[in-house]
């Protein structure tokens, strides 16, 4: 029963009070942490992200949003360095 309505407040993006129910059922810590996490992805809470999906057990989610975050920002680095490489030549 408590899956259920924990399930309809995930679903519902309704955190505070997914977190309450956990808070008074600890066993559905990671039924609460890894939806969590996946929501702050798309919130581009990413550091957040990273702790949610490690409070949830899940190391290898982590890791794999901690690796493609650094793919990204030595993209974005490279292609700043190709913009002001591209503006002082002209």
């Amino acid at each position: 029963m408590f899956r259920s309505i924990l399930s309809l407040h995930i679903d519902m993006e309704q955190w505070d009070d997914a977190f309450a129910m956990k808070t008074l059922h600890p066993e559905l810590d990671i039924d609460v942490y890894s939806p969590y996490a996946l929501w702050l992805v798309s919130q581009a809470q990413y550091e957040k992200a990273r702790q949610a999906y490690k409070q949830a057990g899940n190391h290898e989610s982590s890791m794999q949003l901690l690796g493609r975050l650094i793919r990204n920002a030595v993209r974005l680095w490279f292609l700043s360095f190709q913009h002001c490489s591209i503006n002082a030549a002209l």
